[in-house]
């Protein structure tokens, strides 16, 4: 929707714009049994992202710890400030496939950061569809996929006070990020599913014959 929002913004007809979300396809992914434990940010290392922002958050978190998954032209002046303070952050460089799926369910959370405008971000679809929730801002289309107390938490862009609380609470709480997790999971096959998806197609296509 925010997306779509923008184009009319733009000068788009707004009944020529239609809103059509990623889908994929929720038996590839096989969802975690169990709270994980640490958390997870995959994605590009950059300043839009968040990351900057994601360990002056970690400064206030004692105890948690964080991988990072992804490259960018960040990545070798985060991971200089990880060493400098003594962060517990451990740098997976890219990763994909099986291996992605392994480090999302082994999460408590996956943190998506973001300080610019996201549309879908994938990341989130995969995550919940792993069964994990996801702290993300109030940013895009973010707030559109996260739900604040039900799939995921939800924290200001840019503040990293309010980005360390949410990762306390899901810390301190692995129950109820698990039950989030499920929540997710939930949303995606009923939402994002590829059934779900084919019945939007056939949807469309009925309304454009």
């Amino acid at each position: 929707r925010f997306m779509r929002e923008r184009m009319i913004a733009h000068g788009l007809p707004e009944e020529r714009v239609v809103e059509w979300p990623y889908f994929l396809r929720e038996e590839s992914y096989r969802p975690a049994t169990g709270p994980g434990q640490g958390f997870l940010y995959l994605g590009r290392l950059s300043k839009e992202k968040g990351v900057t922002t994601l360990l002056d958050a970690l400064e206030s978190t004692p105890g948690v710890r964080l991988r990072i998954a992804g490259t960018g032209p960040l990545a070798i002046p985060l991971q200089e400030r990880a060493t400098r303070d003594n962060l517990p952050v451990r740098f997976l460089g890219q990763i994909s496939g099986e291996a992605l799926h392994d480090a999302i369910r082994a999460a408590r959370a996956v943190i998506v950061p973001s300080e610019w405008y996201e549309n879908q971000p994938f990341a989130i679809l995969e995550a919940f569809a792993l069964g994990v929730p996801v702290i993300g801002t109030t940013i895009g289309g973010i707030p559109e996929l996260v739900t604040d107390g039900e799939t995921g938490r939800l924290v200001p862009p840019g503040d990293p006070r309010e980005l360390a609380r949410a990762i306390q609470t899901l810390d301190g709480d692995p129950g109820a990020a698990f039950a989030m997790g499920r929540n997710a999971r939930e949303f995606i096959e009923r939402k994002f599913g590829a059934r779900a998806a084919m019945d939007r197609m056939e949807a469309l296509y009925r309304e454009l014959l």
